[in-house]
């Protein structure tokens, strides 16, 4: 009894709590989503200082974080300064003078909406001299020190649709006069490596001095500086590219410029990796100076005398964005090196041997100079496919590698490389040449020939069936003709298919099956006939005769056909033989069914003759073949036809009621009729 209690007031128990529960769910609201946006910078958006002959573009990050689409309504300046606002530019477009500028400096999805999770942004880009500027591209000549030097502020405000509605962003910059560049370094040579020094400013020459490839190479240290004018704030030095460009003192080069990065030359930035453009000096809050120290290098791989200098323009070419016109576009500094380098040259660059019978062999010969001005080692040589020798042998004058050529092209040596194919079929290999080069340490030498057959066909183009003359009554008897497939080639030739088409390639004409090849019962036909080369002189089977027939059995004058000849000739893979043949046509016959046995009964032999059907074709025309079937017998088993392929047939039925008899005909130019007759014979009991 007293369990009965518990369990009824724990059951009224949670009756009553689920019934709170419910009603306190049903009163909720329903959930608001609500946009949400930080913005980054959220306060203070600071360019510092920007020279007056430059620009420099910041973002201001809005990043969507609520669970609606953000949109901003409005951006203004309020009581912002007109002069301070020209200087500022969103999205690449000034704001009016009223500072209401959300049409124009904000990018579409900040209008229409961006969805939850993504970022998008406002671009601002400072110019602290707008008169200095055509557009977008600075005025040639101009006057900087007609620009302002007061700092620029303008107070950003945005309206969107988050909680918070109103977002203020202070926007600040500072003129400042433009950079001033200076190349130092150490003068004079033997400061290979030498990071510790002191740097002579203006830097007039790098001199590398002698530099063997494959050695160690000579760095030398250059520090670009951007020094503050006159005590005044100087924007930051940017350095567009540095580029080489030097004069080779080698024998037919003296008046050619060459590229220093192609030749052994690079700029590296102090962890000896390449630099990345642009690079930026910035000048520290209380210096006079902003350094960037940067290493240029020679390895020695560019052989012989290199020079740049200043007069000419040449050398190492620092482009900057100082506008000073004595400066601009670039500041040049000479160049002096030489480079005590391998270079191997190889003629001729390619091999072709051509057609190389079997069995026979090609030799090509290859000239190796050393075009550099220390030493050339040649380490080895080996054919990429050919591993083993089986096709291609490698010798030279000078024996196997190692093999070492002095310097400049007066040296060279000859190498020699047979060819031997084996069998028929095009080769295609690359010897490989390893050497001390380092511009070139593995020289590829691409090498072609083969044992390639070649396809005749007599006669070339078409066979021709002529109708005898003067031209007999029909049937005309099957014509045959021959056709001869010869290896004129240095390699054996295997005669693949034959495949006969109707023109244009209609596998439907009614001419194929007018046309037969001995041994082809279907097509296409595969035959894999080897015919050897006829310059070999073990050949015995250099071609093959072939016999076409042809048979008329069809209403055509003239019957068209194409024979394909599938070989493995390179040039000719499929060869197009066209056949060609004249005849009496021959028109289908008309079978006609006679029953001789008057009153049919069961198991009373009954019989049918195709006496009156119609021969076809032309006169003289015979019917040779008869085809009798039953289409339905009612006797069982299906009564036998005695004979099937007589011109008269017997059959007895051992059951009464419908027997349906069939009768095709084939006259003797060889055609069948286009259908065959029927005759329903009904057997009484």
């Amino acid at each position: 009894m007293l369990n009965l209690r518990l369990n009824l007031r724990c059951s009224l128990a949670f009756t009553t709590l689920a019934a709170l529960a419910f009603s306190a769910c049903s009163c909720e609201e329903v959930e608001t989503f609500v946009p949400g946006v930080t913005y980054d910078p959220g306060t203070v958006l600071s360019f510092g200082e920007v020279s007056v002959s430059s620009e420099k573009t910041l973002n201001i990050k809005v990043i969507s974080n609520g669970r609606a689409a953000l949109k901003i309504s409005s951006m203004t300046f309020p009581a912002a300064d007109q002069t301070a606002l020209s200087h500022f530019l969103f999205e690449g477009k000034s704001c009016p003078h009223d500072g209401e500028c959300s049409g124009t400096g904000l990018k579409a999805d900040l209008i229409n909406g961006v969805s939850p999770g993504v970022t998008s942004s406002i671009t601002v880009t400072y110019r602290p001299c707008p008169a200095a500027w055509n557009g977008n591209i600075l005025r040639a000549g101009f006057d900087y020190s007609t620009c302002p030097s007061a700092p620029d502020q303008v107070e950003l405000q945005l309206i969107d649709n988050s909680r918070e509605a109103n977002h203020k962003i202070v926007i600040s910059g500072q003129p400042a006069a433009s950079p001033d560049i200076s190349i130092a370094c150490m003068q004079g040579g033997g400061h290979c490596g030498d990071m510790a020094s002191m740097l002579n400013t203006p830097c007039t020459f790098l001199v590398f001095g002698n530099v063997t490839a494959g050695g160690t190479a000579c760095e030398l240290i250059v520090e670009v500086r951007n020094n503050r004018r006159q005590g005044k704030p100087t924007g930051e030095l940017a350095l567009e590219r540095i580029d080489l460009r030097l004069s080779s003192t080698e024998p037919g080069n003296e008046n050619q410029v060459f590229r220093g990065e192609d030749n052994g030359f690079t700029v590296l930035d102090e962890d000896r990796v390449p630099v990345t453009y642009p690079i930026l000096v910035p000048i520290a809050q209380g210096a006079n100076v902003g350094t960037k120290k940067l290493i240029v290098r020679f390895d020695g791989t560019g052989p012989g005398q290199w020079v740049g200098t200043m007069t000419s323009s040449t050398g190492a070419r620092f482009y900057h964005n100082d506008p000073t016109p004595a400066k601009a576009p670039f500041v040049t500094v000479g160049v002096s090196g030489y480079g005590a380098s391998p270079t191997i040259q190889v003629y001729p660059p390619n091999i072709n041997f051509g057609p190389v019978e079997q069995g026979r062999t090609k030799t090509a010969t290859l000239t190796i100079t050393n075009a550099g001005s220390s030493d050339l080692n040649i380490t080895d040589w080996r054919m990429e496919q050919d591993a083993t020798n089986q096709k291609f042998r490698i010798t030279s004058d000078k024996g196997n590698p190692p093999i070492t050529v002095p310097p400049y092209n007066m040296n060279q040596f000859k190498v020699f490389v047979s060819y031997t194919p084996p069998a028929a079929g095009q080769d295609m290999d690359t010897l490989k040449i390893g050497s001390n080069d380092l511009k070139t340490p593995t020289l590829l030498i691409p090498v072609a020939g083969g044992a390639l057959p070649r396809i005749r066909v007599d006669p070339v183009d078409t066979v021709v069936f002529e109708l005898p003359s003067p031209r007999p009554p029909p049937p005309i008897p099957p014509r045959s003709k021959t056709f001869r497939v010869t290896n004129v080639g240095y390699g054996d030739l295997v005669i693949q298919s034959l495949n006969l088409l109707g023109p244009g390639g209609d596998p439907a004409s009614t001419s194929i099956d007018d046309f037969s090849i001995a041994g082809c019962s279907a097509w296409p036909c595969n035959q894999n006939i080897t015919l050897c080369p006829p310059s070999d002189p073990g050949c015995r089977t250099p071609s093959h005769e072939f016999t076409i027939t042809y048979a008329n059995n069809d209403s055509s004058e003239l019957d068209l056909a194409e024979l394909t000849i599938g070989s493995t000739d390179p040039s000719n893979p499929n060869y197009l033989l066209t056949l060609q043949a004249e005849d009496n046509p021959c028109f289908a016959p008309s079978p006609i069914i006679t029953v001789e046995t008057q009153n049919p009964k069961e198991n009373v032999e009954i019989c049918a003759n195709a006496s009156m059907s119609g021969a076809g074709g032309m006169m003289g025309t015979t019917l040779t073949g008869f085809r009798w079937e039953f289409l339905f017998a009612s006797s069982q088993p299906t009564p036998a036809l005695n004979p099937p392929d007589q011109n008269r047939v017997c059959f007895t039925p051992t059951l009464a009621g419908v027997h349906i008899l069939s009768l095709n005909v084939t006259n003797s130019c060889g055609a069948m009729g286009s259908s065959p007759a029927t005759e329903v014979i009904n057997v009484a009991q």
